[in-house]
């Protein structure tokens, strides 16, 4: 007990000093994010929503939990915090272990939280019945217990399947949402994709959120290019929870915005959304919304300032 007391501490230490600001923005996104979890259970009647296991243990019990857990991504950490209170390595050997692990881990899991509030917070703005694709039913028919939205990607071999679907008067749309991970190729034509990924930047392979008209099970497409991804959804959105979101460059130099610009094209998505958690220059909002994507600035976590998305839905 006194070890992991102990451990705690200097985490908590190794926070303070170095990941002040980027703890605080973490904490404040998985706090959000919580509170508008709980509205959309109320709202839609849910028993639960389920994130990625990293995701729902970070949400219910902290960064500080997620940090002091035996994960492989935080093994070399771990070692090195105890190598320096041992006094085995120096403060600034810590802090370059520190940064590859935590800094890592508080950027990914900020970014996902960030890409879950902006699709619940959405549906707390539309009027709908939710519709499980898995049991060709409406969420409000099914017993409590299967009453439930997850947003872990459903992936597969040759599927990608809606996470869940949503009839507003009459009208049904098949909700993507991207998150981590990746399709498992089924052969060699297909894996060179993944060449195609790292060649132009992308990250993923699509925008963080896909949705399309009617009931669509399915958008893998072995015949569409670059990626075998089907196109023309009624809607794609791309979530950005940094401030400097735009100066990213890619392996190939590729700026974030211009693969924000790539996306627009190979999709071609009916409505294209930007949603900016913080200020995105009025220069770069401009370069967007010339090629056709609507730029949603400073959005910070006011669900009314997405409602110029969710009228998209309005019959």
């Amino acid at each position: 007990m006194k070890k992991e007391l102990d451990e705690a501490k200097l985490i908590n230490d190794v926070i303070s000093k170095f990941f002040r600001d980027e703890f605080s923005k973490a904490s404040l996104v998985m706090d959000n994010l919580k509170k508008v979890m709980e509205e959309m259970k109320k709202k839609y009647g849910l028993n639960e929503i389920y994130l990625t296991d990293t995701l729902s243990r970070i949400v219910e019990k902290g960064f500080l939990d997620h940090l002091s857990s035996y994960s492989e991504t935080l093994k070399k950490f771990r070692k090195a915090l105890w190598n320096y209170s041992d006094g085995k390595i120096t403060e600034e050997e810590l802090y370059k272990v520190a940064k590859r692990s935590i800094s890592k881990s508080l950027s990914t899991n900020t970014r996902n939280a960030y890409q879950c509030w902006v699709l619940l917070a959405l549906l707390n703005l539309i009027n709908g019945r939710i519709f499980d694709p898995y049991y060709k039913k409406y969420l409000d028919e099914l017993p409590k217990k299967s009453r439930y939205v997850s947003l872990v990607s459903k992936k597969d071999e040759d599927e990608i399947r809606p996470n869940f679907m949503i009839d507003v008067s009459g009208k049904f749309f098949s909700v993507f949402y991207e998150g981590p991970g990746a399709i498992r190729w089924r052969n060699k034509e297909e894996r060179n994709f993944a060449y195609i990924i790292e060649k132009y930047g992308y990250r993923s392979k699509r925008p963080d959120i896909m949705i399309y008209s009617e009931k669509i099970d399915n958008i893998y497409d072995p015949n569409e290019k670059p990626f075998p991804i089907r196109k023309n959804p009624f809607m794609a959105i791309e979530c950005k929870e940094r401030a400097d979101w735009y100066r990213k460059r890619r392996k190939n130099g590729e700026k974030e915005s211009d693969i924000v610009k790539k996306y627009k094209q190979i999709y071609a998505p009916e409505n294209y959304f930007l949603v900016s958690w913080e200020e995105t220059p009025e220069k770069i909002c401009e370069e967007l919304e010339a090629n056709g994507i609507m730029c949603l600035n400073n959005i910070d976590f006011n669900r009314g300032k997405l409602k110029d998305i969710s009228i998209h839905f309005t019959p």
